[in-house]
Order: C-alpha cells, then sequence, then structure tokens
C-alpha cells in the first residue's frame, strides 16, 4: 500500500448550514403593524374575499402580507386586538400604515369611489430632503414605509386597463357580417 504525501492531501471545508427561515410569530398586533405596512388578517373559510383583497391591493403595486389566523398559534388574543380595534369582527381585515381600512366590502366601496389609489399610493411617509441628506429623491419611484423593502418593491403604472387591441369576430350562426376575420 502506498502512501499519500501530505502535500496531496485535501482538507475538507465543512462550511455552516444557512439557518431554515423563522417565519414571523407574535401575539401582539401592533407588532405586525410596525413589521408590515401592509397586512390582512383572514380565515381559510374566506379565501374568496381575500383573493380580492389581494388583487385590490396588487392594482396598486402594493405587497401585502397575509396572516391567516385558523392556522396562527395566537389566533384567540389576535382575534381579540382585532376586535378591538375595528367596529366589527368579520374578517379578512385590511390594515394599511398601522391604520385600520375595513373589511372587503369597505375595500369595494373606496375602490368605487377611487379612493383606494389614494390611500395606497400617497399614504407613505416620503422621505424629505434633511432625511436624505440632501440627495434629491429618484422620480416615479415610491419609497419603503418602516422597513419594509421585502415587500414593496414597484411604481405605479396606472390602473389596469383590460380590452382587445382589435375588434373581435362575432362568430354566431344568424351573423353573416361578423364572420370575417
Amino acid at each position: 500500500m502506498r502512501k499519500i504525501p501530505a502535500q496531496h492531501l485535501v482538507q475538507r471545508v465543512v462550511l455552516n448550514k444557512p439557518r431554515p427561515h423563522i417565519p414571523f410569530l407574535s401575539d401582539n398586533l401592533e407588532e405586525y403593524l410596525k413589521r408590515y405596512w401592509a397586512i390582512v388578517f383572514t380565515v381559510g373559510s374566506r379565501q374568496i374575499e381575500t383573493g380580492h383583497m389581494r388583487h385590490y391591493l396588487s392594482w396598486y403595486c402594493t405587497r401585502l402580507k397575509v396572516v391567516e389566523l385558523d392556522h396562527h398559534l395566537h389566533a384567540l388574543t389576535l382575534r381579540n386586538q382585532i376586535a378591538a380595534h375595528t367596529t366589527t369582527r368579520d374578517l379578512p381585515v385590511l390594515f394599511v400604515n398601522k391604520r385600520v381600512v375595513g373589511t372587503i366590502e369597505e375595500v369595494r366601496q373606496l375602490e368605487e369611489k377611487k379612493l383606494l389609489k389614494d390611500l395606497l399610493q400617497f399614504g407613505f411617509q416620503w422621505n424629505t430632503a434633511p432625511n436624505l441628506g440632501g440627495a434629491p429623491q429618484p422620480l416615479n419611484t415610491l419609497p419603503s414605509a418602516y422597513g419594509d423593502v421585502e415587500l414593496f418593491r414597484g411604481r405605479y403604472r396606472g390602473t389596469p386597463v383590460a380590452r382587445p387591441v382589435v375588434r373581435l369576430p362575432s362568430l354566431h350562426p344568424f351573423n353573416s357580417e361578423g364572420d370575417d376575420l
């Protein structure tokens, strides 16, 4: 058996294992409001309303933290704190910038009155010249409030327009004039 010289031995390097992601978990509503700019508390039985809430906020390029209270360790204490902050016990309920916006019906009413955009786009605490150290603020960018950069990255591009670019053909057996493509 031949012996390998010491200079040819390769040392093994043991890399530190990355820490697993530990999700944020608290029994205090105020800690959630400090950590996330836009947050919805919901239950699993109201998935459609929660999806509508996500859709409304995604129109305005705002990310949203969804907390399902069905799977939460401190669900009862959080529900009691939410009921103390709001006038109703209905879920899902939306909080933006540490303030209660309301349930899905109230969000729909704000959207019909064209006020949801103002709430989501102009509710930020803008960086002023003293805070930036005299540097100009970049144009057409929305700064993140309360350091939740991972939840908000985006520019406002306006409300989405869903209409066809060209007129769609009318394919009906009794309508002969619309069949030409």
